[in-house]
């Protein structure tokens, strides 16, 4: 039996920002956001967004005409902020864009040139995507900044991590678990399953609680979104795991754009049920960690 739970929902960005304003007092120093509630210490559960900042790269193709390139997952912060919020845990993400670094890939490959699949968009708007490489990491006077990301995760010394990222519409999840090579931040492929089954059965019983239809498409990633080149992942918890006895819980959670999104040039606010889903995960996380019956 799942409990009635007072999940938050706005309707619109201007009432959601407004209300972690409220809410939230963040610290930001040396490119760096993040906040800690007085509840952290109790469940130890921390949100991170490492390409919650966004940007548009205008360049011009092989005939002179202007093109974007869109970088970043738009809203990862907000929806890392409201998954912290409802918990009064924590969170934290880098306030720079991946192009000059990017805070889940090791920070000594800083500036050795990674490139990036993207898609490419005609300025206008008008005619079809493309896709093109873009060099990402590539600037090498970031490495303090990534070096202080990854020295704050440590100092926290979270239970469970839960990196939240962006996943393109097309892809025909809602959303998909990454659980590392072997599904070692889990504790292997038995758990990744488990733990996705009984989340799934924990949001139904949510929506149904709340008179809402739940149509979301949520699975475990077994190759494009499983985390293996998240460095936060293997760093903070798998590499973690293996030398310590108390050991911790991580994953890589992607969020389709059609609902961490929904509208990018209206009202772009991540829809209702995103907003319950992010706020549920923490919830079930907080079980899986520290109930004997899970759900």
């Amino acid at each position: 039996m799942v409990e009635k739970r007072d999940y938050l929902m706005f309707k619109t960005l201007k009432e959601l920002k407004s209300f972690l304003h409220r809410k939230i007092n963040p610290v930001t120093e040396n490119k760096i956001e993040y906040y800690v509630m007085e509840r952290f210490l109790k469940n130890k559960i921390l949100f991170t967004a490492e390409h919650a900042s966004t940007d548009e790269i205008v360049v011009k193709n092989k005939i002179g005409k202007e093109e974007i390139i869109f970088i970043g997952d738009k809203n990862t912060d907000l929806l890392a902020k409201l998954a912290a919020n409802y918990l009064r845990s924590a969170y934290i993400f880098p306030l720079f864009e991946r192009t000059r670094a990017d805070a889940s890939r090791p920070p000594e490959d800083l500036g050795k040139g990674l490139r990036l699949f993207v898609k490419v968009f005609p300025k206008t708007g008008k005619g079809e995507s493309k896709t093109s490489c873009l060099l990402i990491h590539k600037d090498k006077t970031y490495l303090p900044y990534l070096m202080e990301y990854h020295r704050l995760i440590d100092q926290l010394n979270p239970k469970a991590l839960v990196s939240i990222h962006g996943m393109s519409s097309k892809r025909k999840f809602d959303v998909l678990f990454g659980f590392g090579d072997d599904y070692l931040s889990i504790g292997g492929e038995k758990e990744a399953f488990r733990f996705k089954d009984e989340f799934i059965y924990f949001i139904d019983k949510v929506f149904s609680q709340m008179g809402i239809r739940n149509n979301l498409e949520i699975a475990v990633s077994t190759w494009l979104f499983k985390g293996s080149k998240n460095y936060v992942l293997t760093k903070h918890i798998i590499d973690y795991n293996k030398k310590n006895k108390d050991k911790r819980i991580g994953m890589q959670v992607e969020f389709n754009w059609s609902g961490r999104v929904k509208d990018y040039q209206k009202d772009p606010v991540p829809t209702l049920t995103y907003q319950i889903l992010v706020q549920a995960l923490g919830d079930f996380i907080f079980k899986w960690l520290y109930e004997k019956k899970n759900c």
